[in-house]
């Protein structure tokens, strides 16, 4: 959705698609109805869809930065490094078992599932720094 767009759902509740997603969102929305903007998390995607099996998709996520302050959607994507910026993240999904070739794949490269959160790994970074000396509000 266009940042306008974005603006407008946030201001009056107006869906600006009827995409699952969208729907998603407002069901969130109005189940918690005190929900504020905390953190603006932002990623460079490349997605790719299997060609045989419409069901298996990988992406590549990578960039990942994040800001809590200017959460503004309009101002620009400016922000913090969440890992760093030659690391990316791959998900894979799939609606039933992977195929054969992509488990071997993943064998042969020794790439294993790991679990990871991005606005998780943001708000270490943020409780990490406020216990740091001279770091962010620090007790001392």
């Amino acid at each position: 959705m266009t940042c306008s767009q974005a603006k407008q759902y946030i201001a009056n509740r107006i869906l600006p698609n009827n995409s699952q997603i969208m729907k998603e969102i407002d069901w969130t929305m109005n189940f918690y109805k005190t929900l504020t903007p905390k953190m603006f998390i932002a990623y460079d995607r490349i997605a790719f869809v299997g060609i045989k099996d419409n069901h298996l998709r990988i992406t590549f996520d990578n960039n990942l930065r994040f800001r809590t302050d200017n959460l503004d959607l309009c101002v620009g994507d400016f922000s913090e490094n969440i890992i760093d910026k030659d690391l990316c993240i791959m998900e894979i999904k799939a609606l039933n078992a992977m195929p054969i070739w992509l488990v071997e794949v993943l064998n042969e490269l020794k790439i294993y599932p790991s679990s990871f959160s991005k606005y998780g790994t943001a708000y270490k970074i943020i409780k990490e720094r406020k216990f740091l000396p001279n770091g962010g509000t620090n007790c001392a």
